[in-house]
């Protein structure tokens, strides 16, 4: 493919940018907004273009978590089966649990980023109910009561703990995920 210029250039940018706003509102990263705009214009953005690309997908991100979020005290309430057995759970406590898991150096490579189901599991938090703790969790994490992350370096990871804390940033089965809680 050539490298677009003049009018083509614009049109293919401006696409882009709509691309980067959907992108940046379903929890993408950065990078991924900026692949899409270079595979538009067949070539690298400029330093500029990636300025202005940077804006549109910040000013996105910013707007979903506002729509995301939620009062600090108050918690999404959940209507699965496990909702009454996670009464205790809150933000406070989810960070908590992760920090501690963290401490011990069990989180992933030492670093503190710490699987979700382990963060479950130290929250004594059966491995039945863990869909329903994701439940509990994905509004405090898109609201950044807690700091989450996704696993990019599947490979060096434990397939079986990658798979079970697995979670949507916005449901469902398809999308963005987050599989960490980092601590603090």
């Amino acid at each position: 493919m050539a490298i677009l210029k003049g009018n083509d250039r614009k049109r293919a940018l401006s696409a882009a940018k709509a691309v980067a706003i959907e992108l940046g509102s379903t929890g993408a990263t950065f990078p991924c907004a900026v692949a899409n705009a270079e595979a538009a214009i067949g070539g690298r953005l400029t330093r500029g273009e990636r300025a202005t690309l940077q804006e549109y997908f910040d000013d996105a991100v910013i707007r979903a978590t506002r729509r995301a979020a939620k009062p600090p005290t108050a918690v999404t309430p959940i209507t699965r089966a496990g909702a009454a057995k996670l009464s205790h759970v809150d933000a406070a406590a989810v960070q908590a649990a992760a920090n501690r898991v963290a401490a011990r150096g069990d989180g992933f490579a030492g670093h503190k980023s710490v699987f979700i189901s382990d963060v479950a599991a130290e929250l004594g938090i059966q491995l039945r109910d863990l869909d329903a703790f994701k439940d509990l969790l994905r509004p405090m994490g898109r609201a950044g009561l807690v700091r989450m992350s996704r696993a990019d370096l599947v490979e060096a990871m434990d397939p079986g703990k990658v798979d079970m804390s697995e979670m949507f940033v916005l449901g469902g089965s398809s999308g963005p995920t987050w599989h960490f809680v980092n601590a603090r």
